[in-house]
């Protein structure tokens, strides 16, 4: 079993049993040790009187590991500790268990190696809040920094002949050092695919920090629609969206005879965001004497731009709607 108490030895002037209470060699080492000890096997923390007394661990002389009541294993501190990957904790610094196992850091915890967790970390990582729809976010108490990604609203692709593709909206991720206790956020919209030359994406804000235009809509002639511009009143990373695809048609003819051939339309592809896909473009190859009609795609996800139509014989064909834009706060 593990004792809670560390057991002298060799070591002149201390009581046999004196009570061990520094919290790295409580928390951290005996826990190491947990899975390899077998029920047979006793831990006896053998350390110098400056060590008992709070001061760092390396002052211990040596870690003993005893199997029944004679065999035992001494392991030097300062070997153990770097095994171990730890540095001794600074002034200041303290670790504290409650009864139900959980742990609390007041200071520096400096890990060398990977930390595993079986479990939920909790907020130690952070915590996050979405929004897809307009809202208000509410600065959390204590909170003192802020990240802040922000994304415009998707442009529709243009909808009749062979149209271009909606570009997406545009993109920033800001760093916010001492926030105001709320933000005004809104959501940018889609643009709404129909039969002629496509609708904008609408803008997406973070109070008076961040503006991410929408996607503008493709046009007719093929023409793309460009991706959003991004505006921020805090350096960060930011970048206009991505543009959409140009529309194109072509015909291919039999040698010496006009009249008999096919003709091929493709149309623009939507702009694809970070939070989503473009919508495809369609295309149609067709004879010279018969028709063909293929609407726009809508884009996926998050402010993602729709395609245009491609269109050979007569009527009306919608182009792809965008997608709206999107918010993401962590904290």
């Amino acid at each position: 079993m593990l004792r809670p108490c560390a057991r002298i030895r060799g070591v002149p002037g201390h009581s046999s049993r004196p009570q061990l209470s520094h919290p790295i060699l409580s928390v951290a080492i005996v826990p190491f040790f947990r899975p390899w000890l077998s029920g047979s096997r006793d831990v006896f923390l053998c350390c110098s009187h400056q060590c008992l007394s709070g001061k760092s661990p390396t002052m211990m002389s040596y870690l003993a590991i005893r199997s029944g009541r004679s065999n035992r294993t001494t392991i030097p501190i300062a070997v153990l500790l770097s095994l171990m990957s730890l540095r001794p904790a600074s002034a200041g610094d303290a670790i504290v268990v409650d009864a139900a196992g959980n742990t609390t850091v007041t200071g520096t915890l400096n890990v060398t190696g990977a930390v595993i967790a079986t479990g939920a970390l909790g907020t130690s990582v952070g915590r996050m809040q979405m929004f897809t729809a307009s809202g208000t976010f509410t600065t959390p108490a204590g909170v003192k920094v802020i990240n802040v990604m922000l994304l415009g609203g998707g442009g529709a692709g243009g909808g009749g002949g062979v149209m271009g593709g909606g570009g997406a909206g545009g993109y920033a991720l800001v760093t916010i050092a001492n926030p105001l206790g709320s933000y005004a956020i809104t959501i940018g919209s889609g643009g709404i695919g129909g039969g002629t030359n496509g609708i904008a994406g609408g803008p997406s804000t973070f109070g008076t920090v961040i503006t991410c235009a929408g996607g503008a809509g493709g046009g007719g002639g093929g023409s793309p629609g460009a991706g959003g511009s991004v505006t921020t009143a805090l350096p960060g990373i930011s970048f206009s969206g991505q543009s959409g695809g140009l529309g194109l048609g072509t015909s291919f003819f039999i040698p010496g005879d006009p009249q008999t051939g096919v003709r091929l339309f493709v149309s623009g592809a939507g702009g694809s965001s970070t939070y989503g896909q473009g919508g495809l473009a369609v295309s149609i190859l067709s004879s010279e004497n018969s028709g063909g009609d293929l609407p726009g795609v809508a884009g996926v996800g998050f402010g993602s731009g729709g395609s245009g139509s491609a269109r050979f014989g007569g009527g009306v064909l919608n182009g792809g709607s965008g997608k709206p834009g999107l918010c993401i706060v962590h904290w």
